[in-house]
């Protein structure tokens, strides 16, 4: 029984082996080379074994090392490098002013718009005698400004004063004509109408003395008077080129027809000063 058994046993082994050499989906091992895969898987399993050993124990140093630094490194102070520099925490400046913002000012107006511009005086130019005929008489003596009877034809016919009614009135009637500045004037004699002659300084003279007459033509300021309103209705007459007035000398007294109208120095005295009258026709 035991002969049949062990028979029984080996014809299995032996059909098993011969199915595995026969079979076309395995290949034939070569039992060298089995042999000796066999030994190197043993022998890297003994390596692996013992390096799995090896690490293990590594591990284990490398940690509790790393525990050790890591306790050092929380209970020593943190090192400050020598060539760090401070950092500076630079506040903003409060005191700045900006420039594009007005500067507030207590109890300004409020500003609504554009301000408005500033206001600008302008000199008011006035002529209350422009166009106007008008008899010129002294104060001191109320004879009228004429120019003499024998000379009215001529440049240079003399200024004088004399009485009203004594010569024709264009004699002594003049004609306003504004020069452009306030209360400046030429003073035209009516004799001939438009073609009369100007009240001048006698060769542009701004020397006391100096002879007024008549003369053509507008020629410049020794023709040009100045009336400055002294109140009352009186008026100082000046010579715009000299600034001196026009004057009845007092050689002969003062109060005669006849006597000499010249320019002199302004002093208030009153035969330097003058009256207007209007006159509206001339006879």
């Amino acid at each position: 029984m035991l002969k049949t058994t062990m028979l029984f046993v080996a014809t299995f082994f032996l059909v098993s082996a011969c199915s595995d050499s026969v079979s076309p989906n395995k290949p034939v091992k070569n039992p060298v080379s089995t042999a000796k895969s066999s030994k190197a898987t043993d022998s890297i399993s003994k390596n692996d074994s013992n390096s799995q050993g090896d690490i293990s124990k590594d591990d284990v140093k490398s940690s509790d090392a790393l525990a050790d630094t890591t306790e050092k490194e929380l209970t020593q102070p943190v090192e400050v490098f020598k060539d760090a520099k401070p950092v500076q925490i630079v506040e903003p400046k409060t005191d700045v002013v900006q420039t594009d913002v007005p500067p507030v000012v207590k109890d300004a107006p409020p500003v609504l718009g554009d301000p408005p511009p500033p206001e600008v005086t302008v000199p008011v130019v006035t002529h209350p005698l422009d166009g106007r005929l008008m008899a010129i008489s002294a104060v001191h003596s109320g004879k009228l400004l004429t120019i003499n009877g024998y000379g009215v034809d001529l440049d240079g016919g003399n200024a004088e004063q004399w009485s009203p009614g004594t010569y024709s009135p264009g004699l002594n009637t003049w004609r306003f004509y504004a020069t452009g500045n306030s209360n400046e004037y030429y003073l035209q004699l009516q004799y001939y109408g438009e073609m009369g002659r100007f009240l001048t300084v006698d060769q542009g003279s701004a020397f006391d003395g100096a002879n007024i007459v008549q003369w053509w033509g507008v020629a410049g300021l020794h023709q040009t008077f100045i009336f400055d309103d002294m109140g009352g209705g009186r008026y100082q007459i000046r010579a715009k080129h000299s600034g001196k007035c026009l004057d009845v000398s007092l050689a002969g007294g003062g109060m005669n027809d006849g006597d000499n109208v010249q320019q002199w120095t302004c002093w208030g005295g009153n035969n330097q000063l003058w009256t207007l009258t209007e006159v509206w026709r001339i006879m």
